[in-house]
């Protein structure tokens, strides 16, 4: 069993996790230094006296660049048990790695995954948000509920190596690109609490605005491909109608027009299965166009006609769900490579369990609407966390 450790600028926290692993456990430690420079040359020489394996390499690659390089090196001196990763920055304490490790060494899970509490008062709320709504996107985009996809505490079994080394990403994005490919690559894993450290992020690395558009790329993409797909038919309906003076023809056209150039995109850029087979695609992709459209016009009937709800409100609550859903959708179904019939047996299976899909269906869609509305009423921020809590509970009701 080993502990490996990407550093990058490392600290004295460095220095003093190694000596508290080396007191309680003798698992081998392996540091990679990601390019840090001649200045903290001393913390890795202070690591190399503790019978550290140090790793380095000039130039600076990022987080998941270095854990890959410290997994290859694993996998060529064959090493049986796995490993647990952590970070340097003192985040995680030594009792928790050492525990995650042992759990690690029965063998009954690939993957484990180390969770914090961020429900704690000395947690700021941004911390909260974040983390809440990296939740909210990861369970729309996978089906799988997680209490903390930004953990860097995780132990993996030596059955994972080949996965990890061809999961992409260099940089913090690569650790969540691997927990979105799970449920594909059939990873048996759970899910252990450990103590929750917060320090302000003193010591992190983390570009907050350049990572988290990493960490979040696939749905990016999907927002982006949606609002230039809208775009363009704004512009076509009004290029037709000049040109034919025929508005029904021109929202026709305009129409085929921009939902052709968003099946292109999301089949080849946004959820990139260029070599899916295209026809399939192509009847998944439209098929759940006009389901969407009906669900559209028939969820506003409900909230609007029926239950009186402002038509403004109630367009904003349905566009929200039904983009959740078209891209959950086009993730798990459209764009994958298996067949439909495949696909088809397994939402069968999983309709057996349909109160479980309900919840967490209900659940994300209920926290993105609290999120949307929390921020649009400063007052009420905490709403978020109220709905979030007792959704569940609406639902059993």
């Amino acid at each position: 069993m080993k502990i490996l450790i990407p550093a990058y600028q490392p600290n004295d926290k460095l220095i003093d996790l190694i000596k508290e692993l080396k007191k309680d456990c003798d698992f081998g430690i392996i540091i990679v230094d990601d390019g840090s420079g001649n200045d903290y040359a001393n913390i890795f020489d202070q690591a190399k006296k503790l019978d550290c394996e140090v790793i380095s390499y000039p130039e600076n690659h990022g987080k998941g660049y270095a854990l890959k390089t410290g997994i290859q090196y694993l996998k060529e001196i064959n090493e049986p048990d796995g490993f647990v990763s952590a970070d340097a920055d003192g985040q995680h304490l030594p009792n928790d790695i050492i525990k995650i490790a042992n759990l690690l060494l029965e063998k009954k899970h690939d993957l484990i995954i180390g969770t914090r509490d961020f429900s704690l008062p000395e947690i700021p709320l941004r911390n909260k948000f974040g983390n809440k709504f990296s939740i909210i996107m990861f369970n729309s985009m996978t089906g799988i509920s997680l209490n903390d996809t930004q953990t860097g505490l995780r132990a993996y079994s030596s059955r994972l190596f080949d996965n990890l080394l061809n999961t992409e990403g260099n940089r913090y994005e690569y650790e969540f690109n691997f927990l979105l490919k799970i449920k594909e690559n059939n990873i048996d894993f759970i899910q252990m609490p450990i103590e929750t450290v917060y320090d302000g992020n003193k010591s992190s690395h983390f570009r907050p605005i350049k990572d988290s558009i990493l960490i979040y790329k696939p749905v990016a993409k999907f927002f982006i491909s949606s609002i230039v797909s809208a775009l363009l038919d704004f512009i076509l309906l009004f290029v037709f109608k000049s040109l034919t003076n025929n508005l029904l023809y021109s929202v026709v056209l305009a129409r085929i027009i921009s939902s052709l150039f968003n099946f292109i995109v999301n089949r080849n850029i946004v959820f990139n299965n260029k070599n899916g087979k295209l026809s399939s695609h192509f009847i998944k992709y439209y098929s759940l166009a006009i389901i969407i459209l009906g669900l559209n016009y028939l969820s506003l009937h409900l909230l609007n006609e029926i239950l009186g709800m402002p038509l403004v409100i109630a367009k904003i609550i349905v566009e929200i769900v039904l983009y959740t859903l078209s891209f959950i959708a086009q993730k798990r179904f459209v764009f994958k490579n298996k067949s439909w019939q495949e696909k088809l047996y397994m939402l069968i299976l999983q309709t057996i369990n349909l109160e479980r899909i309900l919840n967490m269906f209900f659940i994300a869609n209920a926290n993105l609407i609290a999120l949307l509305l929390s921020l649009l009423l400063p007052n009420n921020i905490e709403m978020f966390f109220h709905v979030h809590k007792y959704a569940p509970c609406l639902l059993e009701a």
